[in-house]
């Protein structure tokens, strides 16, 4: 799964929390996502900041789900607003939206419970 934010050392402190859950690839900023899902994917699932400098996290769910259609997107934000909330549901088609502080065994939950329920019924063919 691929980790997208623009706080490095969060990122890697969802990589050490979650490495033994997943196989688990970060990256810094929107840009450097777009380019992990292009030359590394693809990935079951990708979770995003929404507050990123030169895109947000709305615009980059919506660009993963033209890349990757079938992966698992989730919102991981500070800003937990209810205009945020129906842009990203109506825009990136998100699965989860979570809200910052949100502790690794929130978020391992939320993903297992997600990837668990995509993994039991497939997209059609």
């Amino acid at each position: 799964m691929l980790f997208v934010d623009d706080e490095p050392n969060l990122l890697a402190a969802i990589a050490r929390k979650l490495r033994r859950d997943f196989d688990v690839l970060t990256a810094c900023g929107p840009e450097a996502g777009l380019e992990c899902l292009r030359d590394q994917g693809p990935f079951i699932a990708v979770v995003a900041d929404m507050q990123m400098p030169g895109m947000d996290g709305i615009v980059f769910l919506s660009r993963v789900k033209e890349i990757q259609p079938d992966a698992i997107r989730i919102m991981l934000t500070g800003n937990a607003d209810q205009n945020t909330l129906r842009r990203a549901v109506e825009e990136a088609e998100i699965s989860r939206f979570l809200t910052k502080p949100c502790s690794p065994e929130l978020l391992r939950d939320a993903i297992m419970e997600i990837v668990g329920r995509a993994t039991a019924f497939p997209p059609a063919a």
